[in-house]
């Protein structure tokens, strides 16, 4: 006589229904206190899947993520700026040098370059090159 072979055993309900449930219990419930809740308890009670809410939540969150990517960030002009910088070696007694700052104005990129090479900057000069976005 054979012996009966060994089922599976697992630790937890097989149906993932079941599971669902109590994954949503085990994380708290739904909570009270968001307006997104009562939203959920609707397309349960019409029968949605908590997959089905998943992926439809998916679409929206994708569109927020991004609406709150771009109010989380601030744009900032990137500058070119020339300094005037004695050069005993050029005809002129001088040369022209250019650097790169990010400020929120050309009188701060100025500025900057100023404070930092010493030089005096030729204002006239001054373009914005670029920006870029800063969290």
């Amino acid at each position: 006589m054979t012996e009966p072979k060994p089922q599976p055993e697992f630790p937890e309900p097989k149906d993932p229904k079941k599971r669902a449930e109590i994954a949503v219990e085990e994380a708290g419930g739904l909570p009270d206190d968001n307006p997104f809740t009562e939203v959920v308890e609707n397309l349960r009670a019409d029968g949605k899947s908590w997959d089905d809410i998943f992926w439809k939540m998916d679409e929206v969150f994708s569109v927020v993520d991004e609406g709150a990517a771009e109010e989380g960030t601030e744009m900032i002009a990137e500058w070119s700026v020339t300094a005037k910088v004695p050069d005993q070696g050029a005809p002129s007694g001088f040369r022209y040098e250019t650097h790169k700052r990010v400020a929120e104005t050309a009188e701060k990129a100025e500025q900057r370059v100023s404070e930092s090479t010493g030089h005096k900057v030729v204002e006239e000069k001054t373009e914005q090159t670029d920006y870029g976005k800063y969290s």
